[in-house]
């Protein structure tokens, strides 16, 4: 596969094929049901038998592309590098996500009310969003998320927490000012809906709900301060789920077969090397080790991964 700066094409539907099943019927007489030709009248030639349909097994996808150095963590509420971001970009999904047009789509969010004022917003959630295990994504795995990037506790200090200072209460809590984490104005009502109350108005504020510190985090994170630097304690919520981790080597990622949009997934996998180099990740290229080069990581955005 190969392309040079241009959108990914997108992959070939599988043809449907269709059998017929014949079965005689039996007479009034009681006689039993019989599949095989019927016998040959006169000189008739006996009925040739339908030939055997033949499907092929559909070729895997795969997109490789140079991510350049390892990612210090894949922690949406740690992360600060461009490198980290390409990664979770395909590993994770907000209540909303960005299409190629950069506009707020829904994601994991079907819908959303927003109040005259523009300062109160209703989310409800897929009932069919569910993370890499299997466990369903709730209202309460972003409560608990946006909180935790909030705590002024957490350690290191999570670089982008100002990003929810939009939130009512939310700056007070991550300064210190005030120590009760419910006071933060967000809420959840029940498992798919979730309640968020702003200081101001903020016309950008669905754009924001894709941004990387925005993502929801699985509630096992609070036993596991190490979670997210191992590819088998990583379970994410996106349209793919890391299968491998070689630090400071490679990473791969695999469609997530529990993703609500799973059949909208161009790429059964996604490759990615690490070479910090940029002669080096042209002769990848030229030799066809990768498909893409001369691109920041975090220029793809999830959507050219989609049909």
């Amino acid at each position: 596969m190969r392309m040079r700066r241009k959108s990914m094409l997108a992959v070939l539907s599988l043809l449907l094929v269709v059998s017929a099943f014949i079965s005689a019927c039996g007479s009034s007489g009681g006689q039993e049901n019989n599949s095989s030709p019927p016998p040959a009248k006169n000189n008739e030639k006996p009925a040739e038998p339908a030939p055997e349909v033949k499907t092929e097994t559909p070729k895997e996808q795969v997109f490789r592309f140079n991510l350049h150095s390892n990612p210090p963590t894949l922690d949406p509420g740690q992360a600060q590098d461009t490198v980290a971001f390409a990664v979770l970009n395909g590993l994770f999904e907000g209540l909303t996500r960005s299409n190629e047009n950069g506009q707020a789509v829904p994601g994991t969010a079907e819908k959303w009310e927003i109040s005259p004022d523009g300062t109160k917003y209703t989310f409800h959630l897929r009932k069919d969003a569910k993370w890499s295990n299997g466990d369903p994504v709730t209202a309460g795995d972003f409560e608990f998320s946006w909180k935790r990037v909030l705590d002024p506790k957490m350690e290191p200090a999570p670089p982008y927490a100002y990003q929810l200072h939009y939130i009512k209460g939310a700056e007070a809590y991550n300064t210190g000012k005030n120590a009760d984490p419910n006071s933060v104005a967000v809420k959840a009502v029940d498992a798919n809906t979730l309640e968020v109350e702003l200081e101001h108005s903020t016309p950008y504020f669905l754009s924001l709900l894709s941004f990387q510190t925005y993502f929801p985090v699985h509630s096992s994170v609070k036993d596991n301060p190490k979670w997210a630097s191992e590819a088998s304690t990583i379970i994410s919520n996106g349209p793919f789920k890391i299968s491998d981790w070689k630090q400071q080597s490679s990473l791969e990622m695999v469609k997530n077969e529990h993703y609500y949009e799973k059949d909208d997934i161009k790429f059964t996998k996604v490759q990615m090397s690490m070479v910090a180099d940029s002669g080096s990740e042209l002769n990848m290229y030229e030799t066809d080790q990768i498909d893409y080069a001369g691109m920041r990581p975090d220029a793809f955005r999830t959507s050219k991964f989609r049909f």
